[in-house]
């Protein structure tokens, strides 16, 4: 059955603003790309509309639920027509300070500043809609803390980072008087928790990983090696944290960062 136009235009899922859009296949893996940013719980978050072939919105438009944002298509190499699609994602921003540590980390032009996809993470949009559609107050911050938590890294304590200074919610304690946070992660790398501590740490240590047979290589798109008291950020893992945390110092350049899934 050949899709009618109305459906493949690519909508807002809801009001925001756009604040970012990529024109040029060619730059990026998610092709031509949009993001808009919502506030929702006095936090930013970022819808991502990815894989079209044109997009009809300029970054400082103001959208609603529903707004078209471009139409639908196919980028050629790797995604053909028949698997056209449009890639959407909700996601957070890592860091505010997204361009030194692609200097570092990555190398050569960062052309989508603060919203190239290494410093978007997102989570599984259809749950969260389907879980919204069954309890409308549902909020933001309650789905983020029900994700599962497959392993959490203690990080050494410099303050209230600024990660937890744009999602409060998200922190569970007081940073005064902490030696370290100690921050829970999905298994793809997604922040779900940070919680201050007493713990003394030098650098950024993984503290507690879900048990598996399976090698957490694989688990955790290769952030942890190991298992269990044994387990260990790679450098893909170091490169994620250094980038959550703000702390470029000992970031660790690696071929593969940890926040290349299918990012651009």
């Amino acid at each position: 059955m050949t899709p009618s136009q109305e459906e493949l235009i690519p909508r807002a899922n809801a009001d925001g603003r756009v604040v970012h859009i990529s024109p040029a296949a060619g730059n990026s893996n998610y092709g031509k790309y949009v993001v808009v940013e919502h506030t929702w719980e006095n936090s930013s978050f970022y819808s991502l509309y990815a894989h079209l072939a044109e997009i009809t919105c300029n970054p400082g438009d103001d959208v609603q639920a529903g707004s078209k944002l471009g139409r639908m298509g196919f980028t050629g190499v790797g995604i053909n027509r028949e698997r056209a699609h449009v890639h959407f994602e909700i996601t957070m921003m890592m860091s505010r300070h997204y361009d030194e540590w692609h200097k570092g980390s990555v190398g050569g032009p960062n052309i989508h500043g603060l919203y190239h996809g290494f410093n978007l993470t997102g989570f599984d949009p259809s749950r969260l809609f389907t879980e919204h559609q069954a309890n409308p107050e549902l909020r933001i911050s309650d789905y983020i803390a029900s994700i599962p938590v497959h392993f959490k890294v203690t990080v050494p304590a410099k303050g209230t980072l600024d990660f937890v200074t744009r999602y409060p919610w998200i922190s569970h304690g007081s940073a005064e008087g902490a030696a370290s946070w100690e921050i829970s992660l999905s298994a793809s790398g997604v922040p779900i928790a940070f919680t201050p501590t007493l713990r003394r740490v030098d650098t950024p240590v993984v503290s507690w990983i879900a048990p598996s047979t399976i090698p957490q290589r694989y688990l955790t798109h290769n952030l942890v090696t190991g298992q269990q008291e044994n387990a260990t950020l790679t450098a893909s893992g170091k490169q994620l944290i250094t980038l959550l945390t703000d702390d470029f110092q000992v970031s660790t350049v690696s071929k593969e960062p940890a926040v290349l899934r299918n990012k651009s």
